[in-house]
């Protein structure tokens, strides 16, 4: 096929999925994150030295993604603290991915369907991936958070990566396998998860390049450079977490248990990517929530559930309960946001002051 038809697979689902999330370039930030990567952030304020040597020499917020820093503070040159520009650049990095889903959609369908001759699977094969990828609900988080830039930056690369090891394996190039080994690296600078790939690779190793049966050790051979960066993203993340607490030790919580939470979140990911309903940013929370509003709603009670609280959120809430005439606030904690935290912070101490006399506050927990 030639250029033509592969650059209008590329353009088309990426100018749809840009127009689809132009309603984002209105937001704004959030401040849940988007204060620690942006405009709270003293390292991304200067493209200097000092910046590049923090960004590749430390962590940052329980991770170590140099090339995420460096994307915030270019943007910040570019437009300061205006979300507007923060939000374009998630939305051009979200549309480009789109289209090389296509892409990648087209070559692996082309390869699987040469046998065949088959010339129309591959276009819709290629159009079809790319809609599910770009226009699913389920990565409106990733395009329209400011803070999931490197979930964008991750995939960008990783696409890079993948589409180049599919032109070196029949080919034998090595100029195509060190592209992707090179887009692999960019990937893991920018997210931990891409660590996986190198057990992409043989899966496509498998099916549909099918170079297995017929060069099995070399095929091993090639992914140890993969597998080394894997293992050294792996070790500085585990080294990130632990700084930052966030890694627990293996006796507080029961194998099982963390087997049965890996469990649930594979069903999870699976059931909402059929059925993408009740999508939230803290599923804990909202499943909290919905039970208890649930319960005030067949009590015949009107209730104001708080999903996210910030700087002045118990005094907004407070009189915005006093204007409804609601007998109850609800607020609802969750494992990101424990009950220590929302007892140790101003919201009660707001509520407490402000609240409409006789209105009755609600903790779930």
């Amino acid at each position: 096929m030639n250029r033509f038809y592969k650059l209008f697979i590329f353009i088309l689902p990426a100018l749809v999925t840009f127009l689809v999330y132009i309603p984002a370039l209105g937001a704004g930030f959030v401040n849940w994150d988007d204060p620690k990567y942006v405009y709270e952030n003293p390292y991304i304020t200067e493209l200097d030295a000092f910046f590049f040597k923090f960004a590749f020499t430390s962590f940052y917020f329980a991770n170590w993604h140099p090339l995420t820093l460096i994307s915030y503070a270019v943007d910040y040159a570019l437009w300061g603290d205006r979300p507007f520009g923060y939000h374009l650049t998630n939305n051009i990095l979200h549309s480009v991915n789109t289209g090389l889903v296509a892409l990648l959609a087209f070559r692996l369908t082309s390869l699987s369907s040469a046998k065949h001759g088959s010339r129309t699977v591959p276009i819709a094969a290629a159009l079809i991936s790319a809609a599910l990828f770009g226009l699913h609900p389920i990565h409106v988080e990733s395009a329209a958070w400011i803070s999931e830039r490197k979930d964008l930056l991750c995939a960008l690369f990783l696409f890079l990566a993948a589409l180049s090891y599919l032109r070196y394996a029949p080919s034998g190039r090595m100029r195509w396998y060190g592209a992707s080994l090179f887009f692999f690296a960019l990937s893991l600078m920018s997210k931990p998860m891409a660590i996986t790939f190198p057990f992409i690779l043989l899966i496509l190793d498998f099916y549909p390049l099918e170079r297995i049966r017929v060069a099995l050790g070399r095929i091993l051979i090639e992914k140890l450079p993969f597998l080394a960066l894997s293992a050294a993203s792996a070790i500085l993340t585990m080294l990130a977490q632990k700084g930052e607490g966030a890694l627990t030790a293996l006796g507080p919580i029961p194998f099982l248990m963390r087997a049965a939470v890996a469990l649930r979140g594979l069903a999870f990911y699976i059931f909402k990517t059929v059925f993408p309903a009740g999508l939230a940013p803290s599923q804990d929370a909202a499943d909290v929530l919905t039970r208890a509003v649930s319960w005030f709603e067949k009590e015949g009670i009107t209730a104001v559930p708080v999903w996210r609280v910030g700087h002045t959120a118990g005094e907004t809430i407070a009189h915005t309960s006093g204007e409804l005439g609601v007998g109850y606030v609800v607020i609802g904690t969750s494992r990101r946001t424990p009950l220590w935290k929302l007892l140790r912070g101003s919201v009660l101490r707001e509520l407490s002051e402000n609240l409409r006399p006789g209105t009755q506050l609600v903790v779930v927990h």
